[in-house]
This record gives structure tokens, C-alpha cells and sequence, in this order.
């Protein structure tokens, strides 16, 4: 994430794991994006993770 020269949120998945699909086969990713006004510390963002349902 970063907030100049634009806010962005890149979500890198693909960057970090690497799998082969074969021909007849598919893939699905989901994200959640919290905006949040003001710096969250670990302890907030993980009560507000826990409350979420997931």
C-alpha cells in the first residue's frame, strides 16, 4: 500500500506463490480491503480481523 504519488493497494498474491493450472482447471481469489481513517497498530487490526466473519 502507498499513499503517494496516488494511494494504491496492490494485491500481490502471485508474487509470492507460484502454481500450475491444468487445461481444464480454474482459480478463484477473494479480498477484503478495510479503509480505515488514521494509523491502526497489530492489536486493532487484529480485533477487527477477529470480528469479521469470515
Amino acid at each position: 500500500m502507498r499513499a503517494e504519488p496516488v494511494p494504491t493497494v496492490a494485491f500481490s498474491w502471485a508474487f509470492f506463490e507460484e502454481f500450475t493450472l491444468e487445461p481444464v482447471e480454474s482459480f478463484d481469489y477473494r479480498y477484503r480491503v478495510v479503509i480505515a481513517d488514521g494509523v491502526w497498530d497489530r492489536d486493532r487490526i487484529a480485533a477487527h480481523l477477529e470480528g469479521l466473519p469470515w
